[in-house]
C-alpha cells in the first residue's frame, strides 16, 4: 500500500471516528470517547498544553482518576464497564493539548451505554 493510499485510509477513519464518538463531560471539562471491540478512548482537550509532570493518571478495575495540573477531571469515577487497569495507557497528543486515555475493556466486547456508570 502506497503512502498516499495509508494517508487516505487513516483520513477516512478519522472521519468514521467522528461520527461515532460520543461527547460528553461534567460541565466544566468537556471529552469524547469511543468503543471499538475492546477498547475504550477518551480524549480531553486541554486549556493549555501539558507534559506528563503535570498529569496523574489511576485505572482501577471499575474507576479512573485523573488531575490535570492538580485538578481532579475524574475521581476515582465509576466506569461504565470494568477494565483491565494493567492494560490500560494515557498519551499526550497533539503537542500536548490532548490527554488520550486507552481503556481495555474487561467484558470482551460488550458495548458501553456511556463512559461513566452514573452518566
Amino acid at each position: 500500500m502506497g503512502q498516499q493510499d495509508q494517508q487516505a485510509r487513516m483520513a477516512e477513519m478519522d472521519r468514521q471516528r467522528e461520527h461515532e464518538e460520543k461527547e460528553d463531560g461534567d460541565g466544566k471539562t468537556k471529552w469524547l470517547w469511543d468503543q471499538s471491540g475492546d477498547e475504550v478512548v477518551v480524549r480531553i482537550a486541554l486549556d493549555k498544553a501539558a507534559t506528563k509532570k503535570d498529569l496523574k493518571v489511576t485505572f482501577a478495575p471499575s474507576t479512573l482518576t485523573v488531575s490535570i495540573f492538580g485538578e481532579a477531571v475524574f475521581d476515582k469515577a465509576a466506569l461504565g464497564g470494568k477494565v483491565y487497569p494493567d492494560e490500560c495507557t494515557w498519551c499526550l497528543a497533539e503537542k500536548g493539548s490532548e490527554l488520550q486515555l486507552m481503556l481495555a475493556c474487561a467484558g470482551g466486547d460488550a458495548k458501553w451505554a456511556s463512559l461513566l456508570k452514573d452518566a
